[in-house]
């Protein structure tokens, strides 16, 4: 009997080891769901019964230096794993970084070994200490499977048109959903920029995920604007543009543009690292992934000499009309994808016109090393006049970020005016 049950308790046994997942010793550019600093690169995990490795490559200028505390520890599965040895950093001494190949940056690699992490761990947390400015990667993936966006896999709906912006007030909920499954051994958190109570004026708000790797951030929004989200250091932040009133889900592989410049020798192609869902999911999509056509009021020589308010709207008006007639005869571009670069043509007009005071002062500073002696430039309405033509009162105008140059005064007397 005795015999029978240690044979039944092996069979049980062997059961529950071939439903476990099973786990690679070694994971290269793994993927992490959070990093607080740019210093610090994650190129290995690799897994013993004696250790867990990693390997880490650390960017700071060159002759200056890095160092890891000795304290610094892995945390998976409710446990703690100690730093028990290093290769290439000496942990709690001051580590030289030298001159790389590219000039002006430098690095350093090395090794980190800890105490082996639970057999059975999916993901870890690497925590240099508890002090203030700690570096933390939160979330590093120990599969080695491909990097998911979570919740469905259908893309970003397409849409023939740019929609129509609102004007409507109301509370606007976004969720931000994260690839990494939960639970997260540590809260991830970032901020979320929202429109303000006046024009051109931002709100930061706070983003917790809870352990499920969700957030939601709620907001009231008087129309048509875009938040901008971002999680740490390092992370690729994100735009959403968003109705009042409306909730938007957000599906984000956060970090996975590093990944792909990580992965580069390994020739992986990117993963697609976010889907959209609300109102204008479809310009959210396409929003920045194109070619566009933008007026670009760094140029140096865009202002060169030009000292009236009538040479500079003279300027605006041509580099405008020649933009203009490249993006009308670029047969590239789909239907949206033309409405909004008409869109952001016309709002990079507006910001140039409302702005030619601070313009022009900075290009006489250029030009002359100082803007002393600056003349000051103040545009009338005449300069204003070829405006009028752009049709400024298209609702679609908020998608460029220009509410506050559309309340300038001289804007809404030509709006008024038609």
């Amino acid at each position: 009997m005795a015999r029978g049950r240690i044979l039944l308790l092996m069979t049980l046994a062997g059961l529950l080891g071939a439903c476990r997942p099973q786990l690679p010793a070694a994971v290269d550019y793994p993927y992490y769901a959070y990093r607080n600093s740019l210093s610090l690169e994650l190129l290995r995990v690799e897994r013993t019964d004696t250790a867990t490795v990693l390997s880490l490559r650390g960017y700071y200028r060159p002759g200056w230096w890095i160092t890891i505390d000795s304290l610094s520890f892995l945390y998976a599965d409710g446990r703690r794993c100690a730093l028990h040895g290093a290769e290439g950093i000496v942990p709690g001494t001051h580590k030289y970084i030298r001159e790389a190949e590219t000039p002006g940056e430098g690095w350093v690699a090395f090794r980190l070994f800890f105490d082996p992490l639970p057999a059975q761990a999916v993901r870890c947390d690497f925590l240099e200490g508890e002090s203030t400015g700690a570096f933390q990667m939160l979330g590093i993936d120990l599969t080695g499977r491909p990097v998911q966006i979570a919740a469905g896999a259908d893309g970003n709906p397409a849409e023939d048109r740019l929609p129509a912006a609102s004007r409507e007030p109301g509370t606007t909920t976004i969720r931000i959903h994260l690839p990494v499954e939960g639970p997260w051994t540590e809260t991830i958190s970032g901020d979320v920029l929202v429109e303000g109570r006046r024009p051109g004026v931002v709100r930061q708000l706070p983003v917790f995920f809870d352990r499920d790797g969700v957030a939601e951030v709620r907001f009231k929004q008087t129309h048509t604007s875009a938040a901008r989200i971002s999680l740490g250091i390092g992370t690729s932040q994100v735009s959403c543009w968003t109705k009042p009133g409306e909730t938007a889900d957000i599906y984000w592989v956060p970090n996975s543009r590093f990944l792909t410049i990580q992965r580069l020798d390994l020739q992986e192609a990117e993963v697609p690292h976010i889907r959209y869902e609300g109102a204008y999911a479809a310009v959210n999509a396409q929003y920045g992934q194109f070619p566009a056509y933008r007026l670009d009021l760094s140029a140096p020589d865009l202002f060169r000499g030009v000292r009236t308010g009538a040479e500079f709207s003279a300027r605006v008006e041509r580099r405008y009309a020649a933009l203009r007639a490249r993006l009308d005869a670029d047969t590239a571009l789909t239907p949206l994808q033309r409405d909004l670069s008409e869109v952001l043509l016309k709002g990079d007009v507006l910001r140039a016109m409302c702005t030619a005071e601070d313009i022009l002062r900075l290009q006489y500073a250029l030009e002359h090393g100082t803007d002393a002696g600056y003349r000051p430039v103040v545009l009338t309405d005449a300069d204003f006049a070829w405006l009028s033509a752009l049709d400024l009162s298209d609702s679609r105008l908020l998608f460029c970020d220009a509410t506050e140059h559309l309340a300038d005064p001289r804007i809404r007397r030509l709006t008024d005016s038609k």
